[in-house]
């Protein structure tokens, strides 16, 4: 998949866990409340916590 600069892939409600690698750029995240988070070059997992707790975003 190739994106633009300042390129989105999408917006969607999640109803299951998700899975996302960053191979060799920086990524913003939209989180649940609007408020975005750049990481940069590493792996994160994006999920729930399976005891029903708060969600979570994973550096790993």
């Amino acid at each position: 998949m190739y994106l633009e600069e300042n390129g989105i892939i999408g917006l969607h409600k999640a109803v299951v866990p998700q899975f996302q690698l960053i191979l060799n750029e920086d990524v913003y995240v939209r989180g649940k409340k609007e408020n975005i988070l750049k990481f940069n070059q590493d792996m994160l997992f994006f999920g729930r916590k399976m005891n029903g707790m708060k969600p979570m975003i994973t550096a790993i």
